[in-house]
């Protein structure tokens, strides 16, 4: 006859109690498999990380090495700290409570890092480039460069928030197509004062709201939802932009269309209360446009300004360069 005694007593008397978390590491400089149980501080004692009927765990990666870690099978976590290290492989990784990235990232595979509760990025550089990381509630972007390539994707879901609280920069690895930033939830630049640049390309069906400093868009940008400005701000479109016909551009100052090799093509509504300078290639106000308001000054410094938004365009100043063309059948009075 078997005798349970102590806690293991107690455990089989309530199947539902687990013990307190598990805290592991990836202790091993090479790259190798999640799977492969010895890379980790639990030593083969346990498992490799991934909750259970027994265990939960919180995972930190950290080394001064820039081990590869392949995901090789569907894991789900308490807490994942990423702070050197890249992650890779076509699986889903989970962090249930939530994920601090540091640094380090994610590398190809195209698997996703699932984050239900919410994402603190900080500290160093990351790396976002064939994988998904995918917000469901809470992201806030604190310090430190993201570098992203192709299929590469952050994935801001409906009802998400998504806060910059820094002039960071979401680089592009010059890698084609770019990656990408999709924002179906709400997006804030909020509390720093200088400029945020997304290099990423742009996919909004959300809610933009820049509250403070300037947004500058340097990648490919689709707007497909509303993006808001507020006075004292700056928003700037460096890169091909497309508005659809039910998307919106609010700014209570000013906004610049420069991308010296791509077109931007605005539908939707449109509104600005200061200024509109067009310094790009090729600019054009659709008939899909309902031109509330261009500001108090329309500036064309460069390339072609084509207006068939079919409403008159009167500005209290117009300033027109030498290197700037306005075309188009809309009326235009100063």
């Amino acid at each position: 006859m078997t005798v349970f005694t102590g806690m293991l007593w107690y455990v089989l008397l309530n199947p539902n109690l687990k013990a307190e978390p598990v805290d592991a590491a990836w202790i091993s400089a090479a790259s190798g498999s999640w799977t492969e149980v010895f890379r980790w501080n639990t030593f083969g004692f346990l498992p490799f990380p991934d909750n259970d009927d027994i265990d939960d765990y919180n995972v930190l990666i950290a080394l001064d090495a820039s081990p590869s870690i392949l995901l090789d099978t569907k894991i789900d976590l308490l807490h994942l700290e990423l702070a050197a290290g890249f992650i890779q492989g076509s699986h889903s990784l989970t962090t249930e409570q939530g994920f601090l990235w540091r640094g380090g990232g994610f590398i190809g595979g195209n698997g996703n890092l699932i984050a239900p509760l919410n994402i603190i990025m900080t500290s160093g550089t990351k790396t976002l480039r064939g994988f998904s990381v995918i917000n469901h509630q809470e992201a806030t972007w604190q310090s430190g460069d993201v570098r992203s390539g192709t299929s590469g994707i952050f994935q801001n879901l409906e009802g998400a928030v998504f806060r910059n609280t820094f002039d960071g920069r979401w680089l592009s690895d010059g890698s084609r197509p770019h990656g990408q930033f999709s924002n179906i939830g709400t997006f804030f630049k909020q509390e720093s004062t200088d400029t945020t640049l997304m290099d990423a390309s742009f996919m909004n069906s959300g809610q933009v709201f820049i509250q403070t400093g300037k947004m500058e868009f340097a990648g490919p940008t689709t707007n497909a939802g509303n993006i808001e400005a507020n006075a004292d701000t700056a928003l700037e479109f460096s890169h091909e932009f497309n508005g659809t016909p039910d998307s919106s551009i609010l700014s209570l100052n000013e906004v610049n269309f420069s991308s010296q090799l791509n077109i931007a093509q605005i539908r939707g509504t449109y509104s600005v209360a200061n200024a509109t300078t067009l310094s790009g290639k090729e600019t054009i106000f659709h008939p899909e446009t309902d031109l509330i308001d261009l500001g108090h000054t329309l500036s064309v410094r460069k390339g072609k300004a084509y207006f068939n938004s079919e409403e008159t365009i009167a500005p209290q100043d117009l300033l027109l360069t030498e290197k700037g063309q306005i075309l188009g059948n809309d009326l235009i009075t100063v």
